[in-house]
């Protein structure tokens, strides 16, 4: 189905990276209210990634909290995780809000370095919607849908900070026409209370 918002003539029009601004601003209002309700278990994702596709590119905003314990024979975490995707070219906009239920391994040998690589795997949610700006006439919602698919990350922490580390991680999807999704590059912040085992 597609929708079209209609606009009142001279009335001010968002452009694509404006409503991407609003987004990240909505995001990061969103993740802040749950950091300050549970802030000993929480880390925001920040980052850019390249993306196969029309695009090219994606901004990801997020929120991630560990839950349950670490298994002790193995060393084995369970993250929740819920991103914003976004990406705009040539009038239009693309926005996915995913959420993931993910167990995830951290590599062996890498406790007391700042490099520390990982690999996840569960199964991810997604509401996408595709908006295009004709100008004029407003904005048309020229694709909307909801997924259910199975993912497989790999990455890694590249450099430890007491609040901020820097990292990379890599995506891939089943079903997709592009398996291998996206590499991403950005920041994850911590929590100020957040107790972290090295």
């Amino acid at each position: 189905m597609i929708f079209r918002s209609s606009r009142p003539a001279g009335a001010t029009r968002l452009d694509p990276s404006h409503r991407l601004a609003a987004g990240f601003v909505a995001l990061v209002l969103l993740t802040g209210s749950w950091l300050a309700a549970s802030p000993a278990a929480a880390e925001v994702l920040v980052a850019g990634a390249a993306a196969r596709g029309l695009f090219g590119w994606e901004a990801i905003g997020g929120y991630e909290r560990v839950v349950g314990k670490q298994l002790k024979e193995v060393p084995v975490d369970f993250p929740l995780r819920i991103e914003g995707h976004f990406a705009t070219r040539d009038r239009v906009t693309n926005v996915v809000l995913s959420t993931y239920a993910l167990a995830r391994l951290l590599v062996p040998g890498f406790e007391k370095s700042d490099f520390n690589p990982y690999l996840a795997t569960g199964p991810g949610f997604h509401i996408q919607g595709s908006y295009s700006d004709l100008g004029a006439f407003g904005d048309v919602l020229a694709k909307g849908e909801a997924a259910l698919k199975w993912h497989v990350l790999a990455g890694a922490i590249l450099a430890r900070g007491a609040r901020v580390d820097i990292y990379t991680e890599g995506r891939y999807t089943e079903p997709s026409p592009y398996h291998f999704d996206y590499i991403a590059l950005g920041v994850r912040v911590h929590a100020a209370d957040l107790s972290r085992q090295r």
